[in-house]
């Protein structure tokens, strides 16, 4: 399957910032649905020593809207 340059490069920044890929790619591997993606990006990596921050959810709402334009 080949990828977008929007969906390699919102991949590529996930990744760097958040330095984990596991479940991701595991979701991308089981071609789950988009929305199941979407909920990745939004939901997971978005605190710091527990605390929700509105930069990182912020952040990654972009990401999850570069992979599905």
């Amino acid at each position: 399957m080949l990828i977008t340059q929007n969906q390699f490069d919102a991949f590529v920044s996930y990744m760097y910032n958040t330095e984990e890929s596991d479940g991701l790619f595991k979701l991308v591997n089981d071609w789950a649905s988009g929305e199941a993606i979407r909920n990745w990006f939004v939901t997971k990596h978005i605190t710091a020593q527990g605390v929700k921050l509105n930069g990182l959810v912020r952040r990654l709402k972009a990401e999850a809207h570069l992979l599905f334009s």
